[in-house]
């Protein structure tokens, strides 16, 4: 992987932490709904949480104690590793495995990839940040968990190119905004968008049929 992962963050963000009014899971069960509705059920779906990788990149996988905020557990337990598609912009929360397959291909702010990578491979890397969702896997693009530089509270990062870049809020605020983005990019879509799930996680992983889509 390239060198360009010893970048510096940005500086963080300052986002209101206000908790949304509706609670998160209706709120996306009612956008599913508005997806479906307005284009189909190939705009909408989900990943089983057993959906295994073809392969991971290194033999430890990240330990998740700590890089789980209690809203986003919560979440997913109530509607599951779902994901929305619009054709030209879309959303997936990645199931267990795919999350550390994901987080083994990110670098950290600050450090060199070659000692990060060499860790690793060693098995005694320490992980600061968790991949928990993308909107476009090239590149190693997406969100992940990791501390806030401010005080220490567990926060959304945006992921570029591999690298925790900024910080985007805690979790419930930072999904909430991407909703209405996914609302407002739905009115806005193009005719007949090419659907289906945006990460392509069933073309790499193993043996697992994924549920047919709601009709």
């Amino acid at each position: 992987m390239a060198q360009k992962k010893t970048a510096a963050p940005r500086s963080p963000s300052k986002k209101a932490s206000t908790t949304p009014a509706v609670p998160l899971e209706v709120a996306w069960r009612a956008l599913e709904q508005q997806f479906r509705e307005a284009l189909g059920p190939r705009a909408t779906g989900q990943y089983p949480a057993d959906l295994e990788p073809l392969h991971v990149t290194f033999k430890q996988v990240p330990d998740v104690t700590g890089l789980l905020p209690d809203a986003y557990q919560r979440f997913v337990e109530a509607v599951g590793y779902g994901w929305l598609n619009t054709g030209k912009k879309g959303l997936a929360f990645l199931p267990p495995r795919w999350r550390a397959r994901e987080s083994q291909g990110m670098g950290e702010p600050g450090r060199d990839w070659t000692r990060v990578r060499w860790e690793r491979e060693a098995g005694h890397h320490v992980y600061r940040f968790l991949m928990f969702a993308s909107e476009d896997r090239n590149d190693v693009n997406g969100y992940c968990f990791g501390k806030s530089e401010q005080d220490g509270a567990l926060v959304v990062w945006l992921v570029e190119d591999s690298l925790p870049l900024r910080e985007e809020g805690p979790f419930e605020p930072w999904l909430a905004k991407k909703l209405v983005a996914l609302t407002k990019a739905l009115a806005k879509r193009g005719a007949r968008p090419e659907l289906g799930d945006p990460l392509a996680l069933a073309q790499e992983s193993l043996g697992v049929t994924l549920p047919p889509p709601p009709a």
